[in-house]
């Protein structure tokens, strides 16, 4: 013990009196070491979503795929009445629970007070709402403070809401027995009461109703019409029943399809794990948030190699002031220290560094949690960083960073032979020790260049969503979400609205072209047996001219109180196999049981993200389904057409609170959000991993100016110039950046071209983009190594060759 302590204090000494090394290598381990362990709270948060259920791995969702003209349709909704077709006919199936969403922005609660009173509350986004059943809390873990749990939601108009819910409309959990009005949905009795739902859950719903409610409603249509936010959950027996359940779905489908083809042409249906609900891109989820294995993955990838680039950085420093130790080392041999024990004692100086770099990191980690939240809208708190797998995460890093980084440097410094280094001499160019840091130093290039390359390409595919034609005018265009279907006062808004001066136009509907409210119907066609499945967008006879979408054929929509005509797109015409558009001009559709012609054929546009490919779309009116407006703006009239329409706003819907949008910025928030987060992570951390390599760079360029102080003393002596001496060392490099390069490009083509193959429509990975990676490193390398080239090279010849 007392050994211990005297190596400790000694090692406390060395650190202490090497203070610029040590700040120098605490800043670089520090920093990787926090961009690691924000990693791994990202990749922790993400990837444990809904794993806290019992039996998770038994719970699955079943899912739609529709597969026409050998394109696939992927759903995450089903039917209403596929529940009802699975009842007692699975065995596998211990216990099912059907989920309706609900699109629950601005939706008012009325709560009855004594006297006649009224109190109104209006919903946000992040306050869930969803139609369900009891089995909902026997298959997953959200517990009931109050009420009957068998019982609750198994009567019509029953509501169990959260904690959270009931502070803000009663403000006690003293809530059972108690009404409230949901936005034209009718009178709720509240059942139960329920713990707030966790931020690592695919249902954020803070009110669910009992889905006996609506259920007639939902099941009336049959086969033909589905919603994604119509989900069904099931839990198996055992996890690897899976496939006996899809072979039973698919055998359930062809029996039906015997009697109905037309509602079953080309469909399946499957189950899908609950981790796959949030890792499958295709499918999406109630918090609309899915990130994919690839991405989960390099989250991972990217905190190892910010881990390796601070070895690298910390090895690199560490030997480049070898020869300040080599004396040191000399000395302790000759009175009698064994090598081994001078190896614990440079792992003891490293483990040292290393314990208080995680310290530092820690506190980086604490300082910058709320801006992390922010930026990811997410809710993480400071257990995150208390909890025992972060712990053991931590730990492991620490035992990682001592090994890689201390073990070489002090096998190195412990072998010097004290003969050589009393003398002063010690000179390890050609040898092992020499060309490890040289690779190393290539290995920093490749990490730096690879980073650079696959955020320059990220970086352009952003500007490709934000740039890109889709196919409908997008800007200067205000949308706002109304208060439940009122015909009458939306008109009258959208009315007020087109006469203000600064209003070029508007229209009501039930979405923007793209945006991340999809409806799927299947449709009849005339003169085709099958049924065809397509997007709907209703919308007033204006809404074709508000977002500036081009007729290719025929006639737009006409003012109307129903469906009599149906506009449909490019994509539409491709799937029926027209070459011409005209073809279809004149021909019979059926959508939802309602018969008119195709009057008009429009140009493509894009109604989800760019990762899917161009939709069939049907565009009629039919005012019964509108609840939102677009309302095009005069170029630089934003402020003030606001202010208008606020006024307008507050008058007709004087209980709701005033919120729009810009369709730009709304478009970019919903599909691309996740993607341009990812995008500045990958940013940010790029930069610590080229920062950190910088560090490494400057610690070899000493190195090498050490030893290569009298080679250039001799060099100028004989009347080298400064620029000839800079070249010495620049050369070194420039070697090493080269076959860096010719180990990152094939690397970050290959991981880019992963990234980008999720994307139906994306940029071309072209050969600038690599010049580009080539050219900043070689710039920043030079930055980074230029002041201690310029330093050595100018240093008096006397200096180092008078002992010769």
């Amino acid at each position: 013990m007392n050994s211990f302590l005297h190596m400790l204090r000694a090692s406390m000494r060395v650190l202490l009196k090497q203070k610029t090394n040590t700040v120098i290598n605490l800043l670089g381990l520090g920093i990787g070491v926090a961009g690691a362990l924000i990693l791994f709270i990202i990749h922790n948060h993400f990837s444990g979503y809904d794993k806290f259920h019992a039996d998770h791995e038994k719970i699955f969702r079943v899912v739609t795929d529709d597969n026409h003209n050998g394109e696939t349709f992927n759903l995450s909704g089903v039917p209403a009445i596929l529940p009802a077709m699975t009842e007692d006919k699975f065995p596998q199936i211990e216990k099912d629970v059907f989920i309706s969403g609900l699109y629950s922005n601005n939706m008012l609660i009325t709560i009855p007070k004594k006297g006649g009173k009224e109190e109104y509350f209006q919903l946000s986004d992040k306050e869930g709402i969803s139609y369900t059943e009891n089995s909902f809390f026997e298959i997953f873990k959200r517990d009931i403070i109050r009420g009957n749990k068998r019982k609750i939601l198994k009567n019509k108009n029953e509501a169990v809401i959260s904690k959270r819910m009931a502070a803000k409309w009663f403000g006690s959990d003293d809530v059972i027995g108690k009404e409230f009005d949901l936005d034209g949905h009718g009178m709720f009795r509240i059942a139960g009461l329920m713990e707030d739902y966790t931020n690592n859950t695919g249902f954020p719903f803070d009110i669910f109703l009992s889905y006996s409610t609506i259920k007639d409603e939902k099941e009336a249509p049959g086969w033909e019409s589905l919603y994604s936010d119509d989900n069904y959950f099931v839990k198996v027996k055992e996890s690897d029943l899976r496939h006996e359940v899809d072979m039973a779905l698919v055998q359930m489908v062809n029996e039906l399809s015997e009697n109905n083809p037309e509602n079953f042409e080309g469909r399946n249906f499957r189950l899908q794990s609950l981790e796959e609900t949030h890792t499958d891109t295709r499918y999406g989820n109630y918090n609309n948030r899915s990130i994919s294995e690839g991405t989960l993955t390099s989250l991972l990838v990217i905190a190892l190699l910010l881990l390796l680039t601070a070895c690298v950085n910390f090895i690199n420093l560490s030997t480049a002031v070898a020869n300040k130790r080599s004396k040191e080392v000399g000395v302790r041999k000759v009175l009698g220290s064994s090598r081994s024990s001078l190896v614990a004692r440079f792992l003891l100086e490293t483990s040292i560094l290393t314990l208080t770099s995680l310290i530092l990191a820690l506190i980086i980690n604490l300082l910058i949690l709320e801006p992390l939240n922010g930026f990811l809208d997410l809710r993480l708190d400071k257990s995150v960083i208390l909890n025992f797998k972060f712990i053991s995460f931590s730990i492991i890093v620490w035992i990682f960073l001592t090994v890689v980084a201390g073990f070489y440097p002090a096998i190195l410094l412990s072998g010097f032979k004290p003969a050589l280094t009393l003398k002063g001499r010690f000179n390890f160019k050609g040898s092992f020790s020499y060309n490890l840091r040289r690779i190393l130093v290539g290995g920093q290039f490749f990490i730096s260049q690879a980073f650079i390359i696959c955020t320059i390409i990220m970086i352009s595919q952003m500007a490709y969503f934000k740039t890109h034609d889709i196919g409908f005018d997008k800007s200067g265009i205000i949308v706002i979400d109304l208060p439940y279907h009122d015909n009458q006062k939306s008109t009258k808004f959208k009315n007020n609205a087109m006469e203000f001066s600064g209003v070029t136009n508007a229209t009501l509907g039930m979405a923007s072209p793209s945006s991340g409210l999809s409806s799927m119907t299947s449709a009849r066609i005339e003169g085709f047996s099958e049924p065809y499945n397509l997007n709907v967008k209703p919308g007033d006879h204006h809404y074709i001219e508000t977002y500036n979408m081009e007729i290719i054929t025929g006639e737009g929509l006409v003012e109307t109180d129903s469906i009599n005509r149906f506009v449909v797109n490019e994509t539409f015409v491709k799937k029926l196999g027209f070459s011409d558009p005209s073809e279809v001009v004149g021909k019979m559709m059926t959508v939802w049981g309602t018969e008119a012609p195709i009057t008009g054929v429009v140009r493509d546009f894009h109604v989800t993200s760019f990762k899917r490919e161009k939709q069939p779309v049907a565009i009629f009116v039919q005012p019964e389904n509108y609840n939102h407006i677009g309302i095009k703006v005069a170029k630089g009239n934003i402020q003030n057409t606001v202010q208008h329409l606020r006024a307008s706003f507050d008058e007709i819907y004087p209980r709701y609170d005033f919120d729009y949008q810009l369709l730009d910025e709304y478009l970019n928030e919903t599909f691309y959000a996740d993607e341009e987060r990812l995008t500045k992570i990958f940013s940010i951390f790029s930069g610590l991993a080229i920062f950190i390599g910088c560090l490494g760079l400057y610690g070899l360029i000493s190195y090498m100016a050490q030893q290569k102080m009298k080679e250039i003393s001799v060099r100028k002596v004989l009347g080298a110039s400064e620029n000839q001496l800079l070249w010495v060392f620049s050369s070194e490099f420039l070697k090493l950046l080269v076959i860096a390069s010719l180990v990152a490009i094939p690397a970050s083509y290959f991981l880019m071209d992963s990234y980008l193959s999720e994307y139906a429509y994306k940029i071309s990975i072209s050969p600038l983009y690599f010049f580009a990676g080539l050219i900043t490193t070689a710039f920043i390398a030079f930055v980074a190594i230029s002041y201690r080239s310029y330093k050595a090279a100018s240093t008096d010849p006397v200096i180092a060759l008078k002992d010769e």
